[in-house]
């Protein structure tokens, strides 16, 4: 029942997933994880195309995309190797599209962590090794909050049957 609501069978070696639970479309693009991380050619082409067709059909609903690096210069920290540039030149042809990523461990109090430019990118936080900017300055430094492992953060992430987004930032600690 793994991939039951997958509507991409061809999608599933790569890595990737396109997926419909009621009526929202989200699609999951699978890094290459060599480093710098980044995204192989296939997988940019197969999102660049499976938006272009789920925006065509639903141009006025949202499309959750999630990975795990974020997109290079969104989100606090993406300006450095924890974000990457090639899904970005995708993502900003889709202004619907809703980019959730993690990656970078950085806390969810930090409101450069939702950006919204062409698209919406927005951290998920981290359940293990959480990070703060140090000093909370633009740096692009971060260092480990003390005893790091016992925290966590998470988002609630919802839609409303208008397609209206909600993001509830959640600390687990």
């Amino acid at each position: 029942h793994f991939y039951q609501y997958d509507v991409d069978q061809q999608a599933i070696p790569l890595g990737n997933r396109h997926a419909v639970i009621n009526g929202i479309h989200f699609v999951a693009v699978e890094s290459n994880y060599t480093f710098p991380v980044g995204y192989d050619a296939d997988t940019l082409e197969w999102a660049d195309n499976t938006l272009a067709a789920i925006t065509a059909e639903q141009p006025d609903k949202p499309v959750i995309v999630v990975t795990h690096p974020a997109a290079y210069n969104t989100i606090f920290n993406s300006d450095t190797v924890h974000g990457r540039t090639g899904l970005a030149d995708v993502l900003k042809k889709y202004p619907q599209a809703i980019l959730i990523t993690g990656h970078t461990h950085i806390t969810t109090n930090d409101e450069r962590n939702i950006w919204q430019g062409e698209f919406t990118a927005v951290n998920d936080g981290g359940v293990h090794y959480m990070s703060h900017p140090s000093g909370f300055v633009e740096t692009g430094n971060s260092s480990f909050l003390p005893n790091s492992g016992k925290y966590g953060q998470g988002l609630l992430f919802e839609i409303d049957v208008k397609g209206n987004p909600r993001i509830t930032r959640l600390d687990f600690a």
